[in-house]
């Protein structure tokens, strides 16, 4: 687990740049929802959704309930969302989960919001308020605070986040924290949200 410490320090130049924006307007967007008074092309209840490109299957999304717009074609999640992604040969890598989320059909991006896990099947587990799916990148992908948890129970904490789907090969930012023993996930979660100083917001 020494090599993929060492990884986990590494400090690289992401691409958070150009996407940063949509962090605030992804989460606004699905919590102006309740109180649009636009009417949905469609809605749902307790199902699922298949992403597939090229004809092989990336994720399934389960849902608690969905509003679709034809509009942005985006598909808006807020009672729960669960999403198992799988690699280019079919086999499940990862299961997120979180209280909402949204799936852009155009883009094929996955943004997951509030209270996100993500679980590897080789047991490394993210913690973030928001994260993404970035199809193109093919990677998950967080421009907040994150915290990292290994199969030997080391946490490693940092303020962005980017891997491959079953996180394997991770860069965070400003990592930190590395220790051996459990999660206190309430106190982290109440250190997160203080005010930061702009600089810690600053690109890479």
């Amino acid at each position: 687990m020494c090599v993929l410490i060492r990884m986990l320090l590494i400090v690289g130049i992401l691409f958070w740049g150009c996407e940063k924006s949509k962090v605030t307007t992804a989460k606004q967007n699905i919590l102006d929802q309740a109180d649009s008074a636009d009417i949905p092309d469609r809605e749902g209840w307790d199902a699922t959704i298949r992403v597939s490109s090229d004809g092989k299957l990336k994720a399934v999304i389960q849902y608690g309930h969905v509003i679709y717009f034809e509009d942005d074609k985006i598909n808006y999640f807020d009672h729960g969302v669960e999403v198992n992604m799988f690699d280019k040969k079919g086999k499940h890598t990862t299961k997120l989960t979180a209280k909402k989320g949204e799936y852009h059909e155009l883009s094929q991006n996955i943004w997951a919001i509030g209270q996100v896990v993500v679980v590897s099947d080789t047991g490394i587990t993210l913690y973030t308020p928001v994260g993404r799916w970035d199809q193109h990148l093919e990677k998950i992908i967080s421009d907040t605070s994150v915290m990292v948890t290994t199969v030997e129970n080391d946490t490693i904490y940092g303020s962005a986040f980017q891997s491959d789907a079953d996180l394997s090969h991770m860069l965070i930012r400003n990592p930190h924290g590395i220790r051996k023993e459990g999660i206190d996930l309430e106190s982290w979660e109440k250190e997160i949200s203080k005010p930061v100083s702009k600089d810690s917001t600053e690109s890479l």
